[in-house]
């Protein structure tokens, strides 16, 4: 009984860590919030570099290069990215990860921003970030496997040379990220300037960097509501470890050997 006691405490202790985690993601979230709030959405004819931050808020246009059509679905759209890895990778070393990249293609352009002062480039590497906050991406994502058996359906954009030989275990993945033309989309980021043009990439300090179709109202909304999980979480394992706890304590004081 006494060793059951010990374990009741001890995942007390665990709960009451767990809800200090809780507490450190929604100071986290708060600040998110008070970021958003606090960036001023400002037309796209007004971007300039040395702002920590601004909002935009516009519909994706073609950038420089005009329309593309992408390889592998054949949509024409402002900007693509293919790549294409083998699960698992071959590579055993410790920095290896666990594919191997064989293969990428990308727009020969990025894509743009248009509101009705002006136009704003995507910096690409925006286009490639997942979000961590639930905002649902401007990309749309096009996924095929091959195995062995299927490397004459791989399309003939990649090189063969890339793929040739797949394992019997191994499976290519080829993945096509595509941003239509026409998608409205609320951005949080800074001003850079690259040959001439105003290009629209991650914010230069802090952990906010926004790229959605939603709206920067939806986008505040989903922050409060984290904020609001995060501060129920706490609580529940809180008042969970306690009691934990307390029913640890008095079964100790229960089975402790009288002096």
């Amino acid at each position: 009984m006494f060793t059951f006691a010990a374990l009741l405490f001890g995942l007390g202790l665990c709960l009451l860590v767990v809800s200090g985690i809780a507490v450190l993601l929604r100071w986290g979230e708060a600040r998110q919030r008070r970021i958003l709030e606090r960036t001023p959405l400002v037309p796209f004819a007004d971007w300039r570099p040395g702002r920590r931050r601004m909002a935009a808020a516009g519909m994706v246009t073609a950038g420089p290069a005009g329309l593309v059509v992408s390889p592998v679905t054949g949509t024409t759209c402002a900007w693509y990215a293919v790549d294409l890895v083998r699960d698992p990778s071959r590579r055993y070393d410790d920095s290896a990860t666990s594919v191997d990249h064989l293969w990428a293609q990308e727009a020969p352009g990025p894509p743009a921003l248009q509101d009705h002062t002006g136009q704003l480039l995507l910096d690409p590497r925006l286009l490639r970030r997942q979000s961590t906050d639930g905002d649902p991406p401007i990309t749309t994502t096009t996924v095929r496997r091959y195995r062995r058996d299927d490397e004459n359906l791989v399309p003939a954009i990649v090189p063969r040379d890339t793929f040739v030989g797949t394992r019997k275990h191994e499976t290519l993945v080829l993945t096509e990220l595509v941003v239509p033309a026409g998608r409205l989309v609320y951005a949080v980021g800074s001003a850079r300037t690259d040959g001439g043009y105003t290009v629209l990439a991650a914010s230069r300090r802090g952990p906010v960097t926004v790229l959605t179709t939603d709206t920067g109202e939806q986008v505040h909304h989903r922050r409060i509501n984290a904020m609001a999980d995060s501060r129920m979480m706490a609580r529940a394992f809180s008042l969970t470890g306690l009691a934990v706890i307390l029913v640890a304590g008095l079964l100790m004081w229960l089975v402790w050997p009288d002096g």
